[in-house]
């Protein structure tokens, strides 16, 4: 959850070109979805921090999560179905924002079912590509496959260590990062204190296929 908060962070703080005009009512209503999926993301981490991953209150807590998300999901569906992809020319910045963290937290299926429509707003300059590329990733490494950007993370069940799930030709991720807008990979994890280095990834990779095959 750490990086997902540090994530919204950074793209509320890179805020798509051109002129902003509201519809009033749906961008305070995405922004008002936004400001509530930080709010509790933030609780829980605090939680985490204060109490543990198993201690009941954190668990009540993500089931609160959970919850909210499943309303979210299904407003923005709502939206989506009605509108198509609002740009930043109907719902601002953060409204625009709202709606790719939405489905970026919602359930697998309505991933999938939404991947089309963000891929066509993109091209329509009505949706950010590094966006498309968190999802394209989630949706990945969802499904069991390499992931492109290097965007997702996992804690070892073991060892609890961070790691950067499997992906495709590792050593050409900062090229395929690039040509998304997004910052190099060394950047994105050293957010989270980890430093990159190649051939462990690709080591942890073939681990992570042979175990596939067993």
């Amino acid at each position: 959850m750490r990086q997902l908060l540090k994530l919204l962070l950074l793209l509320l703080s890179t805020p798509l070109l051109g002129q902003e005009v509201y519809n009033e009512a749906l961008a305070k209503e995405l922004e008002a979805m936004l400001e509530k999926d930080s709010k509790h993301r933030h609780e829980v981490i605090a939680l985490i921090d204060e109490l543990g991953n198993d201690d009941p209150k954190v668990k009540a807590k993500w089931d609160e999560i959970m919850e909210i998300d499943s309303l979210h999901t299904k407003r923005v569906n709502d939206i989506l179905d009605e509108h198509g992809w609002l740009g930043v020319d109907v719902v601002g910045s953060k409204g625009n924002v709202a709606l790719f963290l939405v489905i970026q937290h919602a359930k697998l299926d309505v991933q999938i079912r939404r991947l089309p429509m963000i891929r066509r707003a993109v091209k329509d300059g009505k949706a950010r590509s590094e966006n498309l590329a968190l999802l394209e990733d989630r949706v990945a490494t969802k499904t069991g496959k390499k992931q492109i950007y290097g965007s997702q993370l996992r804690n070892d069940k073991e060892t609890g260590e961070l790691y950067v799930l499997p992906m495709i030709e590792p050593e050409k991720v900062n090229e395929r990062r690039a040509s998304v807008g997004l910052g190099t990979i060394e950047e994105y994890i050293a957010y989270w204190n980890l430093k990159w280095d190649v051939e462990a990834h690709k080591k942890r990779v073939a681990a992570w296929e042979a175990s596939k095959k067993n």
